[in-house]
């Protein structure tokens, strides 16, 4: 009878954590986290992974824009965000369902769709998560975010004040390669 206490708790321990690496890999999958990583897009803007920082008993990469830095790790299929005077918060649940919502700061992000198709370069990437952010109460702040799997930041569209519509990936390096749709852009 021990014997099977012990082989019923080892095969559970063993599910429990391959499906919490599961997640983890799905969650990478969708932002792909290594220091040299940059995503840069039609508009110019550049987001990069510039470096690893300790903060307290966690470690995040640090991810630059022109505008600020953010501090990002991943933890159970969430990429959690760290700003400077800020505290920590979900930015993308890569298992939320779509219509699901949670606090990013000041900031309320619905997932809007988990399926969604982005063309780029004459290509479509399917798969890719639109998250929607909005600051409640304020007025033509909104903006969306899409992740596209094995890529990470594929498009932006900014649904305020600001100038562009849609802002799509001219440029990227993931795990020190160029994605192969970009090629012929």
């Amino acid at each position: 009878m021990k014997n099977f206490k012990f082989l019923t708790f080892l095969i559970g321990s063993g599910l429990f954590f391959s499906c919490e690496q599961n997640d983890l890999d799905s969650t990478w999958n969708y932002l792909p986290l290594e220091v040299g990583n940059y995503w840069t897009f039609s508009n110019s803007f550049k987001r990069e992974v510039t470096g690893v920082q300790k903060e307290g008993k966690k470690e995040y990469f640090i991810l630059v824009t022109p505008y600020d830095t953010t501090y990002i790790r991943v933890a159970k299929n969430k990429v959690l965000a760290l700003k400077p005077g800020e505290q920590e918060a979900v930015m993308f649940d890569t298992k939320a369902r779509v219509k699901d919502k949670w606090k990013f700061n000041q900031w309320e992000v619905t997932l809007q769709n988990d399926t969604s198709n982005v063309a780029i370069g004459g290509q479509v990437i399917s798969g890719c998560k639109q998250y929607y952010f909005d600051i409640p109460g304020m007025a033509d702040e909104e903006y969306n975010l899409w992740l596209a799997p094995g890529i990470g930041f594929i498009q932006s569209r900014c649904l305020g004040e600001c100038i562009g519509g849609y802002v799509k990936i001219t440029d990227a390096r993931i795990g020190g390669v160029v994605p192969g749709f970009l090629a012929g852009i």
